[in-house]
This record gives structure tokens, sequence and C-alpha cells, in this order.
């Protein structure tokens, strides 16, 4: 039955918000949480900057709303230059509001820090809830913080580590884990996808993410290791300010011949198809694992190892990063004793780790408070 909204006997409301429809880990995340809310009867709207996403939020059933916005960094020292662009920003915004749903949402939920410091000016009147991905530069409320999340009315946070941290600046806030959302049949578009058999590159190691500069630590070593390994090659798929650098080190090391650049990909699932083994973390550790592809975890400095049965609950509880317990420091040595230890993963190890991951997360908390401000 759908959830009706706020004194009418349509379907409730929710305006999505993200900064961009670009690839990457809290696109993806949008995409499973708008389909776990239109599944619910919910009616969704998504805002972002264009991109190549909005279609797939479009085939799920949700009204796109494509906007050229602000979005950057969380730090901001409330420059002339900033504050201008932020207060055009918010005239488009509102203009978009206004030639679309207006303000009549029964719920907003805001993920990335300008999308939030949008959704706590207009959204006065509108319970706003805050999904947190982590609190780096590039997760985190702008400089206008303080405003921003006195005006939040609920908070999420996409692993326990997040959790952490936000309760670290301030105790008194109430936070709810909601988990990284994923759903392994809605990704693969099959209800048990490990149980199908797959082709298999013998060598192949793919590492899938966004090419920045918190990101790609993992990626430079591999590189290093590959000189080391002249049976195995290496698929980058991702592109990012640091790729320059990367395609430097490729022909510095003398391996161009085994290294490809994939640049920037809607749909890496051919991808890990491919791959004798993946290495990524947050989301691309989810979606390679959840076909049964065997996983290494590196990122921060640190490698926590192949992802396997045993260690997925300390894994998830660092949304599969490097920061997991249990991690070690990155070199070529424990990058590569990783990929070799994924490289043997039994079978059935990885049959089991992939009908684990088959949902992950708590969208029924989102649910939820639906319910609560649609009646």
């Amino acid at each position: 039955m759908s959830i009706r909204g706020i004194g009418t006997d349509k379907p409730a409301r929710v305006l999505l918000m993200f900064n961009s429809f670009r690839t990457g880990g809290s696109q993806t995340y949008g995409l499973e949480l708008a389909r776990s809310l239109i599944e619910d009867g919910a009616q969704v709207t998504v805002m972002a900057k264009r991109g190549p996403l909005a279609e797939q939020f479009r085939k799920a059933g949700a009204q796109v709303i494509a906007m050229r916005w602000r979005e950057g960094i969380a730090f901001d020292h409330r420059g002339l230059r900033q504050q201008a662009a932020t207060t055009v920003s918010l005239g488009l915004l509102g203009l978009g509001l206004a030639l679309s749903h207006g303000h009549k949402f029964d719920l907003v939920v805001a993920s990335q820090p300008w999308p939030m410091f949008y959704a706590s000016v207009f959204f006065r009147r509108t319970p706003v809830a805050a999904i947190y991905h982590g609190m780096t530069a590039v997760e985190y409320p702008p400089a206008y913080a303080n405003y921003t999340l006195k005006h939040i009315n609920h908070h999420f946070a996409v692993s326990h580590e997040t959790a952490d941290q936000i309760l670290s600046v301030d105790a008194t806030a109430k936070v709810l884990v909601i988990g990284n959302l994923f759903n392994s049949a809605d990704y693969w578009g099959d209800s048990r996808p490990w149980t199908k058999p797959r082709p298999r590159n013998a060598g192949l190691l793919v590492s899938v993410g966004t090419l920045t500069e918190n990101k790609t630590d993992a990626v430079s070593t591999a590189i290093e290791w590959l000189r080391e390994q002249p049976r195995w090659r290496l698929v980058i798929v991702g592109d990012g300010p640091m790729r320059p650098a990367l395609e430097d080190a490729v022909r510095r090391l003398e391996v161009s011949d085994r290294v490809r650049f994939e640049g920037s990909r809607t749909d890496t699932r051919p991808y890990y198809d491919l791959a004798s083994v993946v290495m990524g973390v947050g989301r691309v550790a989810l979606e390679a694992a959840s076909r049964g592809v065997p996983v290494v975890i590196a990122s921060d400095g640190r490698v926590f190892g192949a992802l396997n049965p045993s260690n997925r609950a300390d894994a998830e509880l660092r949304n599969f990063t490097g920061r997991a317990a249990g991690s070690r420091k990155l070199s070529v040595k424990s990058l590569g004793l990783a990929i070799e230890d994924a490289r043997h993963i039994s079978v059935t190890d990885r049959m089991l780790l992939a009908a684990s991951l088959e949902t992950v997360g708590n969208p029924e908390l989102l649910t939820q408070l639906l319910k609560q401000h649609a009646h």
C-alpha cells in the first residue's frame, strides 16, 4: 500500500538531493534509495547537477530535475566569490522548484555538503533528513555547517564509523546508522547473481573508483606491484584529477603494455565479470563481491585484505575501507599478499559472502520516518 502524503490520498512525496548525476558511490547509493522508496509507494523526485546517471533514476520511476548549482568541498572561507556562487545556486534551486513541485514535499533527503545546505535553507517547513557518507572535506557540510546542522531534522550515517565521527563533533546528535544501501538483485538484475557462470581472465586486476587524491593510493601501489608481476594486467576504471599522475607512473615504471585506463563508466558490471580480482572500497566492494568476484579492499594508506565471510562484519563497520580493524600498512608487499589471498579464496567462501550481501543496510529506517511525517 502506498504511503500517503499529509492531508491527502495521494502517495507521499520525497525529494532526494545530491551534488551531481555523475558516476560515483553516493549517486549509486541514491539510486538504490530511490528504488526502495518507490517500491514502498512513495513518489520520488531527484535533484542534482546534470550527469549520465540521470537516466537510470528515470528508469527507476523517479522524476529528475537537473540543476546548474554550485557543488564543492566542505571548506569555504565565505569569500565574496563563494557567497555570490551560493546566492546564484539558491536562486536556481528556487526556480527549479517553482517550475516543478514547488515546495510541497513530505520529506527531503539530502546527501553531500551543498545539497544539505540548500535543503536547510529552502525547506524550513518540511522535515529534512541528511545522509552522511563520511566526514571528509567532500562529505561533511560546508563552512555554513552550524546553520546547516541546526536546520536538519534527522541524521543518518552510512556506517558506524561515520556515526561515531558525527557524535565526536556533537555528542547530542541523534544519529541512526542506515548502512550502505545495496540490493544485489536490483544491481545485477538477478535474484541470485552469484550462481551464474561468468567469463574470467587469468591475471586481470580491475581497479574501480574515482581518481581523486584521497582514493588513488592503492592504485599507485598496484602499478608498482605490477612491475614485479609480468603475468598480471591492470584495468583502471574511473576518472579524476589524479589520472595524469597515474599515467606518468605507468610510463615511468614501463608497464604501459599491461595497464589500461578505461575512464569513467556508468556500468561497471562487465569489468567485474572479466576480473580475476577487483580492487575497490565501499560500493565497489559490495557490487563485485555480490557477484562472487574476489575483492581486495585497500584505501587510506591501509590494506584490509581479501573480503571473505569471516571478516565481512569488520569491513562493514568501516564501510568496506582500509580503515577497518585488522588493516595493515599499504605497501607493494601487503597489497600483493592481499591480491594473492583474494585470487585463492575458495568458491564456497565466495558464494557464502555473495549470499550474505544480497541486501545490505536498513532502508526501512527512512520508510518509517516518511510514514511518521506523512500521517
